[in-house]
């Protein structure tokens, strides 16, 4: 009977082993699977991520281009009109450098004038 027993427990002991080692292996089995699917879910978020990323950088490059050029233009349209002051005031001191030749020669021609008439009293 003893043998028996013996052969029980020992029996006993070993289903006990085998029934822990099948459940332990399955508790990591789930775990490996749940691993797996963390890893997965993992790289889709980060891929989700760096897209959400790379879309806010490209619109902030756009915005900082738009203004950039916004302002380009504006020193475009800022030069066009100085150069625009310039041609007119090109044109006005050319016209008063025109009106001072004018004098000149009224000048001369008046004072040749008057030394021809002055020869003439004389």
């Amino acid at each position: 009977m003893t043998g028996i027993v013996v052969l029980s427990v020992l029996v006993a002991l070993a289903v006990g082993i085998g029934a822990g080692y099948m459940f332990e292996r399955m508790r990591q089995g789930a775990a490996y699977r749940t691993h797996g699917e963390i890893l997965k879910q993992a790289e889709v978020e980060s891929g989700n991520l760096r897209k959400a990323q790379e879309l806010a950088a490209k619109e902030e490059l756009f915005k900082h281009r738009e203004s950039m050029e916004r302002d380009l233009q504006k020193s475009r349209d800022d030069l066009r009109e100085l150069e625009r002051k310039l041609d007119r005031r090109e044109i006005v001191i050319n016209e008063q450098q025109d009106d001072i030749g004018k004098k000149e020669r009224m000048l001369e021609l008046t004072q040749q004038i008057g030394r021809a008439s002055c020869r003439e009293r004389v």
